[in-house]
């Protein structure tokens, strides 16, 4: 079906609080690209859960969750099927009910209909965005080619409409309640985390740099003599990317030259090679000879490997302390709104809930 017949559909949709760390799961066209009815259609109208006096059916749990039970079904035995399936659903539930959980505590909060409509107003604008932001990644004309790609795909535009925006919300609303709880971080935490995380923050060997080549080709006098006479360039002031977009033969020259992070050892030229991690950074180089062609490199940084200091990355870690603290914060307080709400499912919601946070404590 190619890239954009088979592409994400709306991630924010899937069914997931995002903003919890739960992994999402994105819908998808089925794998052969057909549409119509949905595979355990006739389960459609059950009830898989009660918030308060609201309902949330099977058909809300299974549609974000379709494409990939369809694969599995396709993949695995009977057995292991039914278990991923059961799984996946119990997952699905979990998180529509934690999105019902939070807008049903937003719309008590509200003071009229008016204001919550006027709320979904201002939100119906990221979805129209949100279109044009998949128009722009699958390269299709607009947001009038993305709906008619995902009506092909069997959705229903008005549903896709509605959950994006009841996620957003949801998301929003529930950061809005805790974002004033989360602590700033003290020098002492970011020391702290700088040490404990300190492979996180080392850089990449290598060398970012600039390249010049001029092929010997007949007379490797004249290939010379017009390399030196750029270096003489370089060094009177002219823009090394613009000598090698006009001048260089390089494979990077429409470029100006640039190669981005180059490790020891992986240049086909040893003495251009050598060059790269011994010439100062910021200096052109001499001119280099070698088997086929003469060569000029400017080297734009050069890294051995080691931790960036602590003054560079202090700010990345109060950012990740704060994501991290806002985090913890959301997961507290939805579980207190899922405590302080009536809820019922045919799935044990609070197993689900467990072992989604042993996951994320694994990941970290």
């Amino acid at each position: 079906m190619g890239n954009v017949g088979r592409f994400r559909v709306l991630t924010m949709i899937a069914g997931s609080l995002v903003c919890l760390g739960v992994p999402v799961v994105a819908q998808e066209a089925p794998e052969n690209g057909t549409t119509g009815p949905l595979p355990g259609s006739k389960r459609a109208a059950e009830i898989v859960a009660h918030v308060d006096d609201e309902v949330i059916l099977y058909e809300d749990v299974y549609r974000p969750i379709r494409a990939k039970l369809e694969r599995a079904r396709k993949q695995l035995p009977r057995e292991h099927y039914l278990e991923i399936k059961h799984k996946l659903l119990a997952d699905s539930t979990r998180a529509a009910v934690e999105r019902l959980v939070v807008l049903t505590e937003l719309t008590q909060r509200l003071p009229s209909e008016q204001a919550k409509a006027h709320l979904y107003a201002g939100y119906g604008e990221q979805f129209e965005k949100y279109l044009l932001q998949l128009a722009r990644e699958f390269k299709l004309p607009g947001r009038d080619a993305v709906i008619e790609r995902l009506k092909e795909e069997g959705n229903d535009i008005r549903r896709l409409r509605q959950e994006f925006i009841e996620n957003l919300i949801a998301q929003h609303f529930l950061t809005q309640l805790v974002q004033q709880k989360v602590p700033e971080a003290t020098r002492e935490d970011l020391s702290r985390y700088y040490e404990e995380h300190i492979d996180s923050f080392r850089t990449k060997p290598g060398v970012v740099w600039s390249h010049i080549e001029i092929p010997k080709g007949s007379d490797p006098a004249a290939a010379k003599q017009q390399t030196e006479s750029l270096r003489k360039d370089l060094l009177d002031g002219a823009s090394f990317a613009g000598v090698a977009r006009n001048h260089s033969k390089g494979p990077t020259a429409p470029l100006g030259g640039k190669w981005s992070l180059t490790s020891r050892g992986s240049y086909v030229e040893k003495k251009v090679d050598d060059a790269l991690f011994t010439i100062p950074v910021g200096e052109v180089s001499d001119v280099i000879e070698g088997s086929q062609s003469f060569h000029l490199v400017l080297v734009d940084s050069r890294s051995d490997g080691s931790p960036k200091p602590f003054s560079e990355v202090q700010d990345d870690i109060r950012n990740r302390l704060r994501r991290d603290s806002l985090k913890g914060l959301r997961e507290k307080k939805l579980e207190e709104l899922m405590k302080a709400h009536h809820v019922e499912s045919v799935y044990d919601l609070e197993k689900v809930s467990r072992q989604a946070s042993q996951m994320r404590r694994n990941v970290k």
